[in-house]
């Protein structure tokens, strides 16, 4: 199941480059022509580099900005967020909201609350509750997160091209990354690059072990997995907004023919003043039609699943128009897995079964294994993410953060979800600045020292 993709392939098949800027705090960095020498190819050094300014990516960012790193943080799209801005994947799941990610929650209730006040007890913690934000109110408060950290350089509109190798040690050291901004070669020169793209690609293109699809019962003798492996991933989702334009709108959203999930603003469980007026927006978070992909590493392939989930939900997006209610659909589909790392540790079914935590345990997760496309919504008790499964094992100075860390088909789906994707994020972030200010192997970690600047963030206790 090992695949890899080097920078002439991927090069080949590259999907049309948009233009982009370079962006340092409020600053405009103007692009030079590109230069036909490659040797003279504008070059820019820092601590660490963190590819995808997502939910795993940006905490990352910021978790070592504080640590006192100099840090690139590069979006290939013209504007940060991930999965919650672009595919409106915006509903708060898992119960241990802590950390960046919880400071993020807090600034979403304080300035993003479609009520127009924020909710009287707002519980990001252990009791969590039901509730969403628009897309654009996470594009917002992670844009003032960012933009605090004077430690970051933000890239947008720039796509990673190449990954940049030292091949004389035992394991070969990432040393950066290659990218592309417009038509503009650029290297980012790095102590530790973070692979937070959710698509495992800077993992591949460094040549790293990648897992793609379903590994066989026998392989870890997981109940979930199939009797022989094969290359199936979770399907695809269409997620959009609807919300009442009329007084007289109304629809009953079971329905739609292809609606799997329908969230209120107001969550059943939400408490406070705003629940007991029963006040709502009328806005409606929907899981649209859900489509297959053969291959997810292919954007042409996940292009083609956005036009046929479109086309499939056209009969439901036609009804509500009708029925008095305008619809908002995600930029992108909903995409729930890709390429998985490789690394020291492979989380299996059994790990977080077993109901003990991992002594290297960075981040706390609760969510089921939750596997769409084969009916599996599995409880688990509470589990941890070890670092040995951030680290790639292939090769030196590469952590991953996001869905892409080294796990089973069947594990990745519990640990996918954002309220442990951001922590994840944080403590690799929080690695990288110890590793590249140590100037020391990722896989010599200080573990103890890694989960004392996590409990001291929050993100962890002592006794966890």
């Amino acid at each position: 199941m090992k695949t890899t993709c080097h920078r002439r392939s991927f090069l080949k098949h590259a999907a049309a480059l948009g233009a982009g800027a370079w962006l340092c705090g409020a600053k405009t960095m103007a692009a030079e022509p590109p230069k036909k020498d490659a040797s003279n190819v504008k070059e820019l050094e820092f601590d660490v580099v963190v590819v995808g300014a997502g939910t795993g990516g940006v905490p990352a960012a910021i978790a070592a900005a504080r640590m006192g790193a100099k840090v690139a943080l590069v979006e290939q799209d013209n504007c940060i967020g991930g999965a919650p801005v672009n595919m409106f994947v915006t509903f708060l799941y898992g119960k241990h909201r802590n950390g960046i990610y919880g400071e993020m929650l807090d600034e979403l209730n304080a300035r993003g609350e479609m009520c127009g006040k924020p909710l009287e007890n707002f519980n990001r913690g252990v009791d969590g509750r039901s509730h969403w934000h628009l897309p654009s109110s996470y594009m917002r408060v992670l844009n003032r997160m960012v933009a605090a950290e004077k430690n970051i350089t933000l890239l947008t509109d720039t796509r990673i091209s190449g990954v940049l190798l030292d091949e004389k040690g035992a394991r070969p050291r990432v040393t950066g990354v290659e990218t592309v901004v417009g038509a503009y070669p650029l290297r980012l020169r790095a102590k530790v690059v973070v692979d937070a793209t959710g698509t495992g690609l800077v993992g591949e293109l460094a040549g790293c072990e990648c897992r793609y699809g379903r590994e066989s019962k026998a392989m870890y003798g997981e109940s979930y997995a199939p009797d022989v492996a094969d290359d199936v991933v979770q399907p695809l989702t269409l997620m959009y907004v609807a919300q009442a334009l009329r007084p007289d709108a109304k629809i009953d959203f079971k329905s739609l023919a292809n609606v799997s999930l329908v969230k209120p603003n107001l969550g059943w469980k939400a408490q406070g003043e705003l629940a007991k007026q029963k006040k709502n927006t009328q806005a409606y978070l929907c899981w649209g039609a859900t489509v297959h992909c053969k291959d997810t590493r292919d954007p042409a392939q996940i292009g083609q699943g956005y036009a046929a989930a479109m086309a499939k939900a056209e009969d439901d997006l036609f009804r509500l128009l009708e029925a008095g209610y305008s619809v908002q659909l995600a930029p992108k589909i909903g995409l729930r897995e890709c390429r998985r790392i490789i690394g020291d540790h492979v989380i299996t079914q059994g790990d977080l079964e077993s109901g003990k935590l991992p002594e290297d345990t960075i981040a706390l997760g609760d969510y089921p294994l939750d596997i769409w496309g084969q009916s599996v919504n599995h409880k688990l008790p509470l589990y941890g993410i070890p670092y040995r499964a951030l680290v790639a094992k292939d090769v030196e100075g590469l952590l991953v953060a996001g869905k892409s860390i080294s796990g089973t088909h069947v594990a990745m789906a519990a640990y996918r979800v954002q309220s442990i994707v951001g922590p994840t994020g944080q403590a690799v972030g929080t690695a990288a600045a110890i590793a590249a200010q140590k100037n020391i192997s990722l896989h010599a970690m200080p573990i103890g020292e890694l989960r004392a600047h996590l409990v001291k963030a929050g993100t962890i206790t002592e006794e966890t």
